[in-house]
């Protein structure tokens, strides 16, 4: 038989419990934050303390883990879970260089090129990655993911990340002390069960490589298939997820991969048009450039936005689904394509 009684005063203690920790949490950033308004940073501001954020905190958090084996990280925020898709150095990955079309990752890592590296893994998967956390002798099983997770999680990760102690020599990254507090926010109440340790190695094929040569390579459409749930967007204004993609590009892979990038976070691409006249810059062109739906296509393809004209009288209304149009220009192919 169910003592209630007793139940109900277990689920308040950890309910009181749980509020403490949160309570907390809220009292460590706020006195951080003081500290820092009161003198720690005087002469410098608070925006060039902790960095530029590439991160709104409501799309997934995405970064390449220098581990071992190599991984993609991916926070979502909802579903709240953390995901680290283990990938297979030993594989060719598809370069978006027409002279040298295919590499091995091991090969590009051994480089140390970073904005290559991260920039054929977006090829390979079908999304934007910027980020990049490089470790030194951190395996990736789950007894260290665990171990790393509880720490990270910890009370006491703000102030090694305001100290700088988080940048240690035994780690190496390019986000910022924003985007990590951001992150640690966002992780610091998410239990361990709802961290996933995916193995992509099966996501193989053989490539052709000419003179009867075959080499072991990714299946992109197998990647993209396998991460993209974990991308999705559910902050996007569902009136505005259809997307016309303008390619003023002469790569005709600039497109397609501009409509992965959209269509793995949320957004529908309803048509991909192509024009004679190149554009050099990027550029995302809608009638409410204050809408997340657009402020976010923005921040994917790094671009300004343009508000598109007004519909001059008389005409019919704009309908109640929006369409927004990403411009292609060449400074899209050119970071992506050779």
């Amino acid at each position: 038989m169910v003592d209630y009684p007793n139940s109900r005063a277990a689920w308040k203690k950890r309910d009181t419990q749980k509020r403490g920790r949160e309570l907390l949490s809220i009292f460590i950033v706020i006195v951080l934050a003081l500290a820092i308004l009161n003198g720690l940073v005087k002469t410098i501001s608070l925006k060039k303390y902790l960095g530029k954020s590439n991160w709104d905190s409501q799309a997934s958090f995405v970064s390449y883990l220098g581990t071992t084996p190599p991984a993609v990280f991916i926070f979502q925020k909802e579903p709240k879970r953390i995901a680290l898709f283990k990938l297979d150095p030993s594989k060719y990955y598809f370069s978006g260089d027409s002279k040298l079309p295919l590499v091995q990752l091991s090969k590009v890592i051994d480089d140390k090129n970073t904005s290559k590296l991260v920039n054929i893994l977006a090829i390979s998967i079908g999304t934007d990655i910027e980020n990049y956390i490089f470790f030194q002798n951190k395996k990736l099983d789950k007894e260290t993911v665990d171990a790393s997770f509880k720490d990270f999680a910890s009370i006491a990760t703000p102030f090694k990340i305001l100290s700088g102690k988080i940048y240690s020599n035994t780690m190496s990254t390019n986000v910022s002390q924003k985007d990590l507090l951001l992150l640690w926010w966002q992780v610091k109440s998410l239990s361990i069960n709802r961290l996933e340790i995916v193995d992509l190695a099966a996501a193989s094929e053989e490539i052709s490589v000419g003179n009867n040569q075959k080499v072991l390579g990714v299946d992109e459409e197998s990647l993209h298939f396998k991460i993209a749930p974990y991308l999705e967007n559910q902050s996007l204004n569902k009136k505005s997820r259809n997307v016309v993609i303008e390619n003023t590009t002469d790569v005709a892979a600039a497109a397609t991969l501009a409509s992965q990038f959209v269509s793995g976070v949320g957004f529908v691409t309803t048509t991909i048009n192509v024009t004679g006249t190149p554009t050099e810059k990027t550029k995302i062109v809608s009638s409410d450039r204050d809408n997340y739906s657009v402020r976010y296509l923005a921040k994917i393809f790094d671009c300004d936005i343009v508000v598109a004209p007004a519909s001059p009288r008389g005409e019919p209304k704009e309908p109640e689904t929006k369409e927004i149009k990403v411009i292609l220009g060449n400074d899209f192919s050119d970071r992506y394509f050779k």
